[in-house]
């Protein structure tokens, strides 16, 4: 299905695509804690990876919402921890991020990893405080449908609100 700006698939929809389409859900997909393969067609595909990433993405297999985890400057790069999107991945990759506490390389965590707790934590305060920073770039609707999306992640209990 299509929503807004992102693809979600199943994995059994994911098995059958041809293999070139596979690739490109490889390099620029993601995949939930329930299995579900999100697959960003806007500018988020063109986000980076950060053992201290300034992005998070919460979902509960029905919603789905990137929250930032502090205050983005201009300019500034939005980065995710890859190796806590990614439940089945096996593979590592060397990880270059430049952040103080870099672990080297980019390889699945566990949801109980002192990492994912941490990631939690700060996800948590976010949330909380979203809603009561000013959104300068979202309209009145958006605001609501914002608080909708969080509303419904809670309800679902996503594991990182």
């Amino acid at each position: 299905r299509i929503k807004n700006d992102i693809r979600v698939y199943s994995k059994s929809q994911y098995n059958k695509f041809s293999k070139r389409y596979r690739k490109v859900l490889e390099k620029f997909a993601n995949e939930d804690n329930n299995g579900t393969i999100i697959y960003h067609i806007d500018g988020a595909k063109y986000g980076n990876h950060s053992c201290h990433p300034n992005c998070h993405e919460l979902s509960s297999g029905h919603a789905y919402m990137d929250i930032t985890l502090r205050d983005i400057d201009e300019g500034e790069e939005m980065t995710w921890d890859y190796a806590t999107l990614v439940p089945s991945w096996k593979k590592s990759i060397k990880c270059n991020c430049g952040s103080k506490n870099c672990r080297k390389k980019i390889l699945r965590v566990p949801p109980n990893s002192r990492i994912t707790k941490k990631l939690k934590l700060r996800t948590k305060i976010a949330e909380k405080n979203c809603l009561k920073v000013k959104q300068p770039l979202l309209s009145k609707k958006e605001r609501v449908d914002l608080a909708n999306v969080l509303r419904s992640l809670k309800k679902a209990k996503s594991p990182f609100l």
